[in-house]
């Protein structure tokens, strides 16, 4: 969650099959109708972005995305998130 207007970090983390951490991945996080953030996975797998929450207050659906790049399929997860 966070406050309307302030930016926020947000994060994920990607797995392969085995729990196993995938480095050097673009994952996009997009929340609602605002452009998509992406972040990098690193060593561990997370992914960090920064979104500044130009929306009013509210509940917005929150979708967590990796697109396949030939060596892992896609994936994705949504969630509620509160501004």
């Amino acid at each position: 969650s966070g406050d309307s207007q302030t930016p926020v970090n947000l994060s994920a983390t990607l797995l392969n099959e085995s729990n196993a951490a995938i480095a050097d991945r673009t994952v996009s996080f997009t929340l609602d109708s605002l452009a998509p953030v992406t972040g990098t996975t690193d060593a561990s797998g997370v992914a960090v972005a920064s979104l500044t929450l130009n929306i009013a207050p509210g509940v917005y659906p929150l979708v967590v995305s990796f697109s396949s790049d030939g060596s892992f399929g896609p994936s994705s997860v949504s969630t509620s998130f509160t501004v």
